[in-house]
């Protein structure tokens, strides 16, 4: 059978709505994982990133590639259920960093056994060798567009 040759436009247009699905399937299961629980998808993410080091909410947006003022509402909520509190920050007087209290990381905790019999599942689903492969070429290409985000992104 013969290839069909793709143009460029189509094969990067094909990632990224293959990656948009791939966000929404990885979403819907943090839902589910989260459920009866006081996390969302969202506040997983965000509560996840400050689990072990403290960050400001702008550096949480600029990790997630995401909006400072989602990452900011989302961390005045956790701050609020008691999941997560805000620190003063000796390298900026206003920007406080935001860092995960021990009612937080037991929250983590619980949803800790559902969070690894799913990931167990995807790994016999899908095998651990596809999914090393799967991780090594997503985070080559996120490490590349990166790089090259203010060539392809921010020059107007």
């Amino acid at each position: 059978m013969k290839k069909l040759n793709r143009s460029s436009v189509e094969v990067v247009n094909g990632i990224v709505l293959s990656v948009f699905k791939l966000n929404g399937y990885f979403i819907k299961a943090a839902d589910c994982l989260t459920k009866g629980s006081e996390l969302t998808s969202a506040r997983w993410q965000v509560l996840g990133t400050v689990l072990h080091e403290q960050h400001t909410v702008a550096e949480i947006a600029r990790s997630m590639g995401i909006a400072r003022q989602s990452v900011q509402r989302i961390a005045d909520i956790l701050v609020t259920e008691g999941l997560a509190e805000y620190l003063p920050n000796p390298s900026h007087r206003r920007a406080k960093l935001l860092s995960c209290t021990e009612k937080g990381l037991n929250t983590i905790k619980k949803i800790r056994p559902k969070v690894v019999a799913w990931a167990e599942k995807v790994n016999a689903l899908i095998g651990e060798d596809e999914l090393i492969d799967a991780e090594k070429a997503i985070n080559n290409l996120l490490s590349k567009l990166m790089i090259a985000e203010e060539q392809l992104i921010k020059r107007r």
